[in-house]
């Protein structure tokens, strides 16, 4: 996986110009994705990665099925029975594959962040081999809450997944001395 970070002032376009190479990755075959943080959502963990999410089952659902039929092979075979601690923080994911409800392990703590990490690499990683390229765009990542970033980090550093690039923004300004981008 490739990491392309874009900093600098609101409305300098930083967005516009990510959003330029969606047209291309698509034309190649390619997935773009995009999540948006918002202010006044800071205290809500995962909004712009759960609605990045549902975006992503909605354009599948629109592909050919051979691709879409792929893709939920890869995702059921790579999870398995982990697809429960993703479904219960991706709610969207119930409408690609068919999860059974079942008891999950009740860990708190570091045990359950980790949890989370590894199932989410799984995730991303059975949709990136699915594909000739995956695009994750997170955008204001200034107001992003810190899952968000933790899981954004584990995907910069899983040297497992192939065919990602990961771009985010923020506004430069925005960050202070104690924000895990500065």
């Amino acid at each position: 996986s490739e990491l392309v970070l874009v900093s600098g002032y609101s409305g300098a376009g930083k967005s516009a110009l990510v959003q330029n190479i969606r047209d291309p990755v698509q034309c190649f075959g390619g997935i773009f994705i995009c999540g948006k943080f918002e202010q006044l959502q800071e205290m809500e963990p995962l909004s712009a990665i759960t609605t990045m999410f549902a975006d992503l089952w909605k354009d599948l659902l629109k592909r050919d099925k051979n691709t879409f039929l792929q893709i939920k092979a890869a995702i059921e075979e790579s999870l398995g029975s982990e697809l429960n601690v993703l479904a219960s923080v991706i709610p969207s994911l119930r409408q690609i594959v068919d999860i059974r409800i079942e008891e999950t392990p009740n860990t708190g703590g570091i045990e359950a962040q980790n949890r989370l990490k590894h199932t989410f690499r799984l995730l991303v990683r059975a949709i990136a081999a699915s594909l000739p390229a995956l695009v994750i765009f997170l955008d204001d990542l200034q107001w992003a809450d810190h899952v968000s970033l933790y899981l954004f980090e584990s995907l910069i550093t899983d040297t497992e997944c192939t065919s990602l690039l990961l771009i985010g923004s923020y506004r430069e300004h925005e960050v202070n001395d104690t924000h895990p981008l500065a």
